[in-house]
This record gives C-alpha cells, structure tokens and sequence, in this order.
C-alpha cells in the first residue's frame, strides 16, 4: 500500500472505500475544512487528489486508509503534551480545575 511515505492511487484495493472531505474532517477530526484543505495542499505528494463529478462542481475525496495515515500524522496521544505529563492530568489552573476542586471539597 505505502512505499517510502507515499500512498499511491494504484496500491489501494479497487473496494475500498472513498469518502468526501465533509465526512473526513468528521474522522480525522480535523478543525476546519480551510485547515484540511491546506494540510492536503501542503501533503499533495502524499496525498494525491481523487475527485468525483457532481452537479456543478467536482468533490473531493479520501480513502480510508489516506484518513487513517493524516490522522496518525496530526492526533497525538495525550503524554506528548508537555501540560499532562505525570498524572495524565492537567497541571493548569483554570477555570475548570477550579470548579473541580470546588466540588470535590
């Protein structure tokens, strides 16, 4: 499927499945669709544009496995934030915090 980085259209199993952006931004997640579009634009050799005609306009789309490789490229696990090292909770004091403090005196 992948070599050396990039997910080449002619590995992907001719059944997978492609999904348009507006349902990628919801499985990735991704934060908006303007910061997808320029993650894709800036990734374009590792992601190469698929585009379904449609009435007026043409849509683009993503394999499974190509949300699965920007997910695995932007989601990181909650240790390599320096904020919740240790006890796998946040060391800040916000608002929050304060309230669950508040609660459990």
């Amino acid at each position: 499927m992948a070599r050396s980085g990039v997910i080449h259209t002619a590995d992907h199993d001719p059944l997978e499945p492609l999904r348009p952006l507006d349902v990628a931004i919801e499985l990735i997640p991704y934060p908006s669709m303007a910061g997808l579009y320029q993650f894709l634009s800036k990734n374009k050799d590792m992601f190469p544009a698929h585009y379904r005609a449609t009435t007026g306009y043409a849509l683009r789309l993503l394999y499974m496995c190509e949300i699965e490789a920007i997910r695995n490229m932007t989601i990181r696990e909650a240790a390599d934030y320096p904020r919740f090292r240790g006890s796998g909770r946040p060391r800040g004091h916000s608002i929050i915090d304060a309230m669950i403090a508040r609660a459990q005196r």
